[in-house]
């Protein structure tokens, strides 16, 4: 297996959460009885069961423990697999000597004394044992430690909060008391088949679908008695166990294997991109391209590479590398001559208002080199810019009418979604919503999402969260949306947006906003070719997808 495993690495362990799945699996694999064989002639687990059984009633006569309430019988439903004959199906508290909890009333802290703990402490399997919850006096441990009486190789469960995680107590850490967050269990079995249960995707499934509550999720003890366990007889424990941390240790060996070739790979990737992005000739960028394909297969793998691909492909773009300028073009300072007059004539005709002259561009501001027919323009003078506005939800006139009523929700990376919420054409005509007309770019303007866009496909309204702009002289509204989607772009919104906690592009900094401006037949070519790589895009992460599956299927045949 282990040869396999290295000669399809790259196939097999495609990013972090491989590994997630390779463990889990090992976990998952050994609760169903398929990681080790069954011997035949070994005892059965329901031996193992009437043990237990006569071993808790001979304890309750000594009333070292109490007797409890029979619980339920294991129906059909909550047995999800079919599990080795000779397995047992039972509920925890049924083969359980001991199930509490720490202290639902807390004692103060007294700052020296006996350490108190809570979830936080459990952390990868092991008892934080010197950065406790508190510390409690003597008087208080005891009363505490009289409920729960800690002792080696009982099992801690965290039940609220963060619900599922396990470890055994050691020899040198009895002398402490918990709070409610943590569950104490004294299970006469093997205690690392416990732990292996416990952290399996069945026994986490059964705790979280009845774990309850608002600010934190938790589970209380009767939850935790109903829990169904699987139970193999000890040797079988002993075996399960065995190979759990062998293939275990073979997990973290291949993770180190995998965390030391991505890090060549992304070193690797990183130059390459660098290299095409900084290029300055044509020649120099043909080269750093050859380069890149020759090595695409080691520097491709995963989604966010493809993402890196996208974003080279937007930053070549914006800079007048992604297709070629042709010498006898028309350049861009003809269009803006004309988109000038344009302008005038509409506010002649008392289309649009004449606002203040937009400060020119300074040379500190420029962040990169364009091709020589291009230029620098701020959106304000290319474009119609507006920020929406929301109609008085008082007149319900204004509502439920033909024009789609866009907020920050409705715009994704897929598109606008057009099916929500509608406003009247009278809204518009009453100058209480604003009307956008097609081919605009739509742009969030605040919060958590500032700078998500995409451009309409029809005549809509927005609200106070998304600025538009609409171009003059048939500016295609995707050449603005791969350029505002390009990493200099939204790096430019996040340092013109203004408050701390809440960002924000009010509609004087989304007009100041500049873009490089190539000439109009330029436009169609670039948003022609970046339309063709990013399908190529699309393609690799269907392929990527693929590969994830495939993947998936090959973690699962290796284990069985």
């Amino acid at each position: 297996m282990v040869k396999f495993i290295l000669d399809n690495f790259d196939t097999i362990f495609r990013d972090e959460k491989s590994f997630e799945t390779f463990d889990k699996m090992i976990l998952d694999l050994a609760v169903r009885g398929k990681l080790v064989p069954q011997i035949e002639d070994e005892e059965p687990a329901s031996k193992l069961l009437q043990k237990i059984k006569e071993e808790k009633e001979s304890l309750i006569s000594e009333k070292v423990i109490k007797k409890e309430k029979p619980l339920p019988p294991i129906t059909e439903d909550e047995k999800p697999f079919d599990i080795p004959d000779s397995w047992e199906w039972v509920r925890l508290g049924d083969i359980a000597f001991k199930v509490t909890d720490g202290s639902h009333n807390p004692p103060k802290d007294s700052s020296v004394g006996f350490p108190m703990f809570s979830a936080k402490n459990i952390i990868k399997g092991e008892l934080d044992y010197y950065n406790p919850d508190r510390y409690v006096t003597l008087e208080d441990f005891e009363k505490e430690n009289m409920r729960t009486k800690i002792k080696e190789d009982d099992i801690l469960l965290s039940i609220v909060g963060s619900i599922g995680k396990t470890c055994i107590v050691k020899n040198y850490q009895t002398n402490f008391i918990l709070q409610r967050s943590i569950s104490v269990l004294d299970i006469p079995i093997n205690k690392k088949y416990i732990i292996i249960l416990l952290n399996s995707n069945f026994l986490l499934k059964q705790m979280f679908s009845k774990a309850k509550g608002t600010a934190q999720l938790g589970i209380y003890l009767n939850v935790v008695k109903n829990l169904v366990l699987i139970l193999p007889s000890l040797k079988e424990q002993e075996r399960i166990v065995e190979k759990v941390e062998k293939l275990q240790k073979l997990s973290k060996r291949f993770k180190e294997i995998y965390n030391s070739n991505e890090k060549t790979r992304a070193n690797l990737k990183k130059s390459i991109l660098d290299e095409v992005e900084k290029s300055d000739t044509n020649n120099e960028l043909l080269i750093s391209l050859e380069k890149l394909f020759g090595n695409f297969e080691k520097v491709i793998k995963t989604k966010e590479d493809v993402k890196d691909i996208r974003n080279l492909v937007l930053s070549l773009a914006v800079r007048g590398k992604l297709v070629p300028q042709i010498e006898n073009e028309e350049p861009a300072s003809k269009l803006l001559q004309r988109i000038k007059e344009e302008k005038e004539k509409l506010i002649a005709e008392k289309v649009i208002k004449k606002e203040k002259p937009l400060p020119p561009i300074t040379e500190d501001e420029k962040p990169f080199n364009i091709p020589s027919s291009w230029e620098w323009v701020r959106l304000g003078e290319i474009g119609e810019t507006q920020t929406g506005t929301t109609p008085p939800k008082s007149k319900i006139e204004y509502f439920n009418g033909d024009i789609c009523f866009i907020k920050p929700g409705d715009i994704s990376n897929l598109g606008i979604n057009y099916n929500n919420e509608k406003i009247s054409k009278k809204a518009i005509s009453d100058n209480k919503g604003r009307m956008i007309k097609k081919n605009s770019l739509l742009m969030v303007c605040i919060g958590g999402s500032i700078g998500k866009s995409f451009y309409t496909n029809r005549d809509v309204s927005c609200n106070q969260q998304i600025n538009s702009i609409t171009g003059y002289q048939n500016i295609d509204s995707k050449y603005f949306y791969y350029f505002s989607k390009a990493n200099y772009f939204q790096k430019n919104i996040l340092e013109e947006s203004v408050g701390s906690a809440t960002p924000i592009i009010n509609k004087n900094n989304w007009q100041n906003l500049y873009i490089p401006l190539p000439p109009l037949k330029e436009q169609e070519r670039i948003v022609k070719r970046v339309d063709e790589l990013m399908a190529i895009c699309d393609t690799l992460e269907s392929k990527i997808e693929i590969g994830e599956k495939i993947n998936q299927k090959i973690l699962t045949s290796l284990l069985k």
